[in-house]
């Protein structure tokens, strides 16, 4: 089965802050959090999304742990 719009909209913005990650002269820096933060917060189309606020929170609390998995590493 193909992607919905859902989750091809999650996965993009999935990509665009691995990318930032990937690129970054510091990945351990605190300021990484507060930008995943603001990025999914400037997500214009979450009511298009029909995702639940739940659903938001536990997408940027997913993020966040990926975040953190990543710096541990």
């Amino acid at each position: 089965m193909k992607p919905n719009k859902n989750q091809i909209a999650l996965c993009q913005l999935v990509e665009l802050n691995s990318k930032y990650w990937m690129n970054t002269n510091d990945i351990s820096s605190p300021t990484h959090g507060g930008d995943l933060f603001e990025s999914i917060q400037s997500v214009q189309n979450w009511d298009e999304l029909n995702l639940s606020e739940s659903q938001q929170k536990e997408f940027e609390s997913k993020m966040n742990d990926l975040l953190n998995f990543i710096q541990k590493v």
